[in-house]
């Protein structure tokens, strides 16, 4: 994983270079450093920043808003998690992207992320205390 890691820091960084307003940019590095497994790569600050900046440009793109849920649960800020995990849910929800392996009014944002709001919950309770 780090290998692969490092390799898609170093494109997005350079395209970020370039375009330092390519928000699907700031928002899939962010991600990175948000859900890492590897703990040289993972930085719950560094992702806050990356989503921020993103947030800013596409503040009704869902993936943002997730991105954020899980920049704010790797710090601890447990609360602020679940309130973007309920955004990103109200923004997808609210877009009903189609899947296409799903019966009619079934949407892949829906299933995605309908239960994240319960899932951070779930995590809260198991995470280490202070």
């Amino acid at each position: 994983e780090a290998k692969r890691n490092a390799e898609a820091e170093k494109i997005l960084l350079e395209l970020l270079a370039e375009f330092p307003a390519e928000y699907m940019a700031l928002n899939n590095l962010a991600w990175m450093y948000a859900t890492s497994t590897d703990p040289k790569f993972r930085n719950g600050k560094r992702a806050m920043e990356l989503a921020q900046r993103a947030l800013m440009i596409a503040p009704a793109d869902y993936h943002i808003w997730s991105t954020m849920a899980e920049a704010y649960y790797i710090q601890g800020e447990y609360m602020r998690a679940e309130r973007f995990a309920r955004e990103a849910l109200t923004l997808a929800t609210r877009m009903a992207a189609p899947f296409p392996y799903e019966p009619a009014g079934k949407t892949l944002v829906a299933a995605s992320c309908q239960g994240m709001p319960r899932l951070m919950r779930r995590r809260m309770r198991n995470a280490p205390g202070p």
